[in-house]
């Protein structure tokens, strides 16, 4: 009998497409489509977090438990509980509008940085 991962997964619950920040595997990368929070502390403090639609989070590590698991948002670890997590609807598929490439402002601070070719600095020492 072949290895079906599908079926395994439908029986425990498991989709390869996660519809909630709490079913993202570890290692995972998603992408907020929705944050369904009814507590406006709450849902001010996840904004303030930078979760909202669009926001691309990593899922790092998971406690022992399982609750909670910390994620990479904006470039901070952040934990969040499971009841708060499995409120926040995610997907695997980026954004048609997301862009990977650095910034401007992390152009700029790369080309300001000390950082120099060796072809630049033989042209300076001559």
């Amino acid at each position: 009998m072949r290895f079906n991962r599908e079926k395994r997964n439908a029986r425990k619950g498991i989709s390869e497409n996660p519809t909630t920040l709490y079913e993202v595997k570890v290692g995972q990368t998603v992408w907020v489509t929705s944050v369904d929070v009814e507590d406006p502390n709450m849902r001010r403090r996840l904004q303030d977090l930078g979760i909202i639609n669009g926001t691309r989070i990593l899922c790092k590590q998971m406690a022992p438990s399982g609750n909670p698991k910390a994620y990479l948002v904006r470039g901070a670890t952040v934990a969040i509980r499971k009841a708060d997590s499995e409120l926040i609807r995610v997907t695997t598929k980026a954004p048609a509008d997301y862009n990977p490439a650095p910034s401007q402002n992390q152009e700029a601070e790369r080309a300001s940085s000390a950082y120099m070719p060796e072809e630049a600095v033989a042209s300076a020492m001559a």
